[in-house]
């Protein structure tokens, strides 16, 4: 389950594939490197990006999950207080209808 393109968490996840995707490319970049410490930084920062990707990846799931729990716990909430929703629904709508009243 995917957040809607205009919240901030999907923002951040879209700016942080970004950054690793752009790292990714310069890393690549410097791929005729043959100095030993060219090819070993290289070889650091690609696994250090593999392990940010991974761990971007299980925060994305993560939040996913407790998304869907947070879901379940309003449904069953609902299901368990119905007449509660209902009378929290009547006084919304009772103030409303006093605040456009006022407003005439």
């Amino acid at each position: 389950m995917n957040l809607p393109p205009t919240t901030d968490g999907a923002r951040v996840r879209q700016d942080l594939r970004s950054v690793v995707r752009d790292i990714e490319s310069i890393v690549r970049g410097l791929g005729d490197a043959t100095s030993d410490r060219s090819v070993e930084l290289k070889s650091r920062a690609l696994m250090g990006l593999a392990d940010a990707r991974d761990r971007l990846d299980a925060m994305e799931h993560g939040a996913a999950a407790r998304l869907r729990i947070a879901g379940r716990h309003g449904r069953q909430y609902v299901r368990e207080r119905p007449w509660l929703l209902v009378g929290a629904a009547a006084v919304a709508g009772l103030a409303l209808a006093a605040l456009l009243r006022h407003r005439r």
